[in-house]
């Protein structure tokens, strides 16, 4: 079950960014300009969306890609985690949607 209390807590983290929260298939999701920019799963981690020009950084901070199942199998999208530490330190969190906004801005 999705806490809707952290989500709510990053939110007051990113006052200026701007962003809503969103429900679907089981997450919770952070809107930037109606898109996707971040998910939140059942466990509190946060994925944030990447590109092939961003996700060099997600990987150098070991962070892990977004995957779900589906009845033909599990499945990733452009999503990779971040690490619990910056997603309590206000200033590394914003480093990350900023990373996040990059990626969505790439067509």
């Amino acid at each position: 079950m999705i806490d809707d209390e952290f989500v709510d807590y990053l939110l007051d983290q990113l006052p200026n960014y701007s962003l809503h929260k969103y429900k679907m298939f089981g997450v919770s999701c952070l809107l930037y300009q109606q898109k996707i920019i971040a998910i939140i799963d059942d466990e509190n981690n946060v994925f944030i969306k990447t590109s092939t020009q961003t996700l060099p950084t997600f990987i150098r901070y070991q962070g892990k890609q977004f995957t779900y199942n589906t009845k033909k199998g599990k499945r990733t999208m452009n999503f990779w985690s971040i690490s619990e530490l910056d997603v309590d330190n206000s200033q590394q969190l914003m480093q990350w949607i900023d990373l996040g906004i990059q990626a969505l801005q790439i067509k």
